[in-house]
């Protein structure tokens, strides 16, 4: 399979985390991404910025 399309990706990310117990912890993060340009030629490929907010728990170490 070959695809012959172009695209530029910008974004941005910031991740936090803070350790609860000598194992355990909370990882929070926030970003965006999106492809202001792009395509093949014939399709176009761009999307504006798409936000996302991720929170979890860490194990270990």
């Amino acid at each position: 399979m070959e695809d012959p399309s172009n695209g530029l990706n910008v974004g941005f990310q910031i991740e936090v985390s803070k350790q609860m117990k000598d194992n355990l912890g909370i990882v929070g993060e926030f970003g965006f991404f999106s492809q202001p340009v792009g395509g093949d030629g014939v399709i176009d490929i761009t999307f504006p910025p798409i936000m996302y907010l991720c929170v979890g728990i860490q194990f270990g170490k």
